[in-house]
């Protein structure tokens, strides 16, 4: 089936590929192997494309440890590129703001990369420019290196203004000199050609121990006014903290913050503003902080470090576009290498970029190799400029089956019952590794710490059927729980409800662990695998159970059921088929056994019972593909067809 896919040229893009089929990905360098070793401003001068149209713009940012090691502190540092105004002045925007971790268990050759969209700032990236990576750090120290890869094609809209509304550190409590002092009103006038505009504030609450532990650990709310009118009201803070892929730091990495994790990009918050703007009109924007009163006590006086921006738009390229912008799994990518590796449904990011709202995406996905290409209908809204994470289901064998090489593709290939106007951003390739193959019968070594039943876990099977779980524990008791899977795909998920795992410095609840042992005789030790202690509020593991990924697509049967081998055969014709097909069977072979239709989810969509063998019409089936099987007592035989619209 794949010869009848178009051939797209591959552009190799970190651990992930993207098809830019109107043009070659241009990567450009800026620091490499900076060394941060203490406070202050590294600068480099990078020659972005003069000319050219992008689709998108992604900027690297590869943090790493000296030769001495990481720094044990969480420090801010930004990346920012010089936007000259005039002769004689620039002003600087600032692209990320990454609050680096507490790294200090990370030596040499430890790196991390994040991967950041900047395509919104593209009419500053370009030519020739200064990049200053900040580091506001007192300790030696990381290293940092920038790239960016401009892809070539056409942009969803084009970015017309990137205005600064505000830009700096304001401290946040004080009654004689208060925030509002320095987030004053100011008019920003409207392009001509306007079509749209968000509104982005990037905000970090920074100090604690005084009153309410502002500014770090507070949650407070800013609110956007326009020409007099609330546009937004939006907390600055982060609930996550727990779940950051960079776990078990040699901090308090768990506590959820103003806007910021240690070891994350700082949040951005968007926001469409276009009904609150008219194109060639005059607007005031005005940003209010929620009001608090700093009684002394912390460490340093309060305050936000604030980049708040202005984007205005042209109108939308197309009406009915949907980009796919991101594999979450199966992927290699630093910043997700806590879902992955995985065996089964795929998870994928899908942008609007297009004015319609968008109701229904057609996806094609399949593994370099592999037989199979799987089709999936994602029923949700998608709002234009906006994204939604998709899980796209693949189960049993069908998706890695016979695969050649570690590669997933996934492509649109219709959105709202549609064609898709644009096809330079629907196709897009991960690279990824194989999940471990585990034993049948393995047994879960739970020593617990004095958390009580704060940590629970289950094993699910690729649909989410829980095939084990322990939601009750004892304070420092050990379990060795056994667990009994067929082949197939699983996936234990751990959680802890306080979000402190089982070993975390700063609480009273001591030290435990969670290791997966094989329950073949003298095979206990060593562990097949030891989840991380430190795993904040949650971790998971996903492996196989009886084959390998890539081993060849076969539907697993019941113990003692085997396929005829005796010459007989099992024919579906047409195939493909327009939803009408014929199932015949060609030879002697046992009568009075029961046909079932699975479809490519594994699930049972037609059974019958079977008196003779005559050929069987099949009508009524959705696109997709299909198998048919025949199966008595003792054998099976089967057919797979595809049904093409």
């Amino acid at each position: 089936m794949k010869s009848n896919l178009l051939l797209v040229l591959v552009f190799s893009v970190f651990t992930s590929t993207l098809f830019a089929a109107e043009g070659d990905t241009i990567r450009v360098q800026s620091h490499q192997e900076t060394h941060w070793n203490w406070y202050g401003n590294w600068f480099d001068t990078t020659s972005f494309p003069t000319a050219g149209e992008y689709r998108r713009i992604i900027m690297y940012y590869t943090l790493g440890c000296p030769s001495g090691g990481c720094s044990e502190w969480d420090y801010t540092t930004k990346i920012e590129v010089e936007d000259p105004i005039d002769d004689s002045t620039s002003r600087w925007v600032e692209l990320t703001r990454i609050i680096t971790p507490y790294a200090g268990n990370k030596g040499s050759n430890w790196k991390f990369v994040y991967e950041i969209d900047v395509t919104d700032y593209a009419p500053i990236l370009k030519g020739e420019r200064r990049v200053r990576a900040h580091y506001s750090g007192y300790q030696d120290g990381f290293t940092v290196s920038i790239d960016f890869d401009f892809i070539e094609g056409t942009p969803p809209r084009e970015v017309l203004e990137v205005t600064t509304l505000y830009d700096g550190t304001f401290r946040y409590g004080f009654a004689n000199d208060p925030i509002e002092n320095y987030l004053v009103p100011k008019d920003i006038a409207m392009h001509p050609e306007l079509g749209s505009a968000k509104f982005r504030m990037v905000a970090s609450g920074h100090s604690f121990g005084g009153n309410e532990n502002c500014a770090e650990f507070c949650r407070k709310w800013y609110r956007l006014n326009i020409n007099g009118n609330n546009a937004i009201q939006q907390d600055v803070w982060r609930d996550d903290c727990g779940s950051n892929p960079l776990e078990a730091q040699t901090g308090t990495w768990i506590y959820n913050r103003a806007g910021w994790c240690p070891g994350t990009e700082t949040e951005r918050y968007d926001n469409n503003i276009s009904a609150f703007v008219a194109a060639g009109e005059v607007a005031e924007f005005d940003v209010d902080w929620q009001s608090y009163n700093y009684n002394g006590g912390a460490g340093f006086d309060p305050q936000y470090i604030i980049e708040a921006t202005i984007f205005q738009y042209a109108d939308w390229n197309f009406a009915v576009d949907a980009a796919i912008s991101d594999v979450i799994s199966p992927s290699k990518k630093d910043q997700y290498w806590d879902k992955n590796p995985v065996c089964n449904n795929p998870e994928i990011v899908v942008e609007n970029t297009g004015s319609e709202v968008i109701t229904y995406v057609k996806f094609e996905y399949w593994v370099e190799g592999s037989p199979e290409i799987i089709r999936h209908t994602h029923q949700g809204v998608i709002a234009p400029g906006r994204s939604k994470t998709i899980v796209l289901p693949a189960y049993d064998k069908w998706l890695f089956g016979e695969k050649t090489e570690n590669k997933f593709h996934v492509q649109i290939v219709g959105v709202n019952n549609t064609d898709d106007q644009y096809e330079g951003n629907n196709h897009f390739v991960s690279t990824f590794d194989d999940t471990p193959v585990y034993p049948s019968e393995f047994i879960i070594g739970f020593n617990n710490n004095g958390g009580g039943s704060e940590t629970k876990y289950r094993v699910e099977d690729e649909r989410g059927n829980v095939v084990f779980e322990r939601t009750n524990a004892v304070s420092n008791t050990n379990y060795l729980d056994t667990v009994n899977c067929e082949p197939g795909c699983y996936t234990m998920f751990i959680e802890d409800s306080d979000c402190d795992g089982l070993r975390f410095f700063a609480n009273n609840d001591g030290n435990g662990r969670i290791w997966l042992h094989s329950a073949n005789e003298g095979s206990f030790f060593p562990p097949l695998y030891q989840f991380e202690d430190e795993f904040g509020c949650d971790a998971q593991l996903s492996f196989t159970v009886g084959y390998k990924m890539g081993d060849e697509e076969t539907m697993e049967y019941p113990t003692g059921v085997s396929e005829w081998n005796d010459g007989s055969n099992m024919v579906a014709y047409p195939n493909p088929s327009a939803g009408n097909v014929t199932i015949a069977i060609q030879g002697e072979i046992e009568s009075g056994g029961e046909l079932i239709i699975y479809n490519q989810m594994g699930q049972v969509i037609q059974r019958m019972q079977l008196v003779d063998l005559e050929e069987i019409q099949i009508s009524g089936l959705a696109m997709g593909n299909y198998i048919a099987q025949y199966r008595t007592d003792s054998k099976f035989k089967t057919v797979k067809f595809t049904v093409a619209n």
